[in-house]
């Protein structure tokens, strides 16, 4: 309970400031909520913690890139800042997945999970992921 109430507190954080650095955790925080909201068998709860991340409107907020990043970075919206760290993309795929599986979302689900079935098997024919530690148990 204390955990999920810090994960909340950290997403509410964000939501009024503009360091970078806050951002990012909120970003991860996010994410670790999702996690903990499926496996307490909160699905519904859970999207709502993804909803930070996948947000589609036109007023999402950009996330400043770290600071000792290239002149040239530009602001990231929260999705492409997940979609960086395979970890975090692999995990939000597949939360979010379970979640629609278990709320008989099936069509939601497949895309979801596919989609990232797809990224994965281009990653590992381009050789991107093969510096993951576990990656040669997915060849």
């Amino acid at each position: 309970e204390k955990v999920l109430t810090y994960l909340q507190q950290f997403n509410h954080a964000a939501e009024s400031t503009r360091v970078t650095s806050v951002q990012y955790l909120a970003l991860f925080a996010a994410v670790a909520q999702a996690r903990l909201e499926c496996l307490l068998g909160d699905y519904t709860a859970s999207l709502d913690a993804l909803s930070l991340i996948q947000s589609t409107s036109n007023d999402v907020q950009l996330i400043n890139p770290p600071r000792g990043a290239e002149d040239d970075a530009k602001p990231l919206t929260p999705a492409e800042v997940v979609d960086s760290v395979f970890a975090a993309k692999l995990n939000v795929a597949y939360h979010q997945g379970v979640c629609y599986l278990m709320l008989r979302r099936y069509k939601d689900a497949s895309f979801v999970l596919g989609n990232i079935c797809s990224t994965m098997q281009r990653g590992f024919k381009a050789g991107e992921y093969k510096s993951i530690p576990g990656s040669d148990q997915f060849g």
